[in-house]
């Protein structure tokens, strides 16, 4: 027996079936709830009981909070384009709780500050917006996300953040759309 070294499972089999070939699994840990969650390269898989694995790229992941057992995700949508760049909006926080304590939860929130270039808060008049750079597992170049606080009038911050985002757009090497 070699000590201090402990092998670890490949993985949920219903998840080393989903993975593409491109993909590559870099930690996973049972849930409360008898399914699993997965850290891989291009984000995180949450894997049920029963049913279907689903991927949630790191992309779309706003904040993770831990807090043990339980793990809070924020995830956003993709709803549209904001003066050439993705405008997402937050959905509410999920809560997932683990089965054990794992060190996934580092590995899941190192990942979502990595994957961040830049991000700057932009007040307005009334309410303001974020103006994100995030890397693109998988791709060369970055993108440029906008997320508008509750409440602010796209209108009006579309005029106020163009230049704003059209700084971060040629900063993360995109043409606009």
């Amino acid at each position: 027996m070699v000590f201090g070294f402990r092998r670890r499972p490949a993985g949920p089999a219903a998840l080393l079936g989903a993975l593409p070939p491109e993909d590559r699994l870099l930690g996973h840990a049972p849930l409360q709830d008898g399914g699993w969650l997965a850290a891989s390269r291009f984000g995180v898989w949450r894997v049920p009981a029963e049913g279907e694995p689903w991927l949630i790229p790191w992309t779309v992941i706003s904040r993770v909070r831990w807090q043990s057992p339980v793990l809070e995700l924020t995830v956003a949508d993709v709803v549209g384009e904001f003066a050439g760049a993705e405008l997402i909006v937050d959905r509410t926080p999920v809560a997932i709780e683990f089965a054990e304590t794992t060190r996934l939860t580092d590995q899941i929130h190192s990942r979502v500050r990595a994957g961040i270039i830049s991000g700057e808060h932009h007040p307005l008049r009334e309410g303001g917006g974020w103006v994100v750079v995030r890397r693109v597992p998988g791709r060369d170049g970055a993108l440029v996300q906008v997320r508008l606080d509750p409440g602010t009038d796209r209108a009006d911050a579309e005029r106020a953040l163009a230049g704003q985002v059209a700084e971060a757009m040629q900063r993360a090497g995109q043409a606009p759309r």
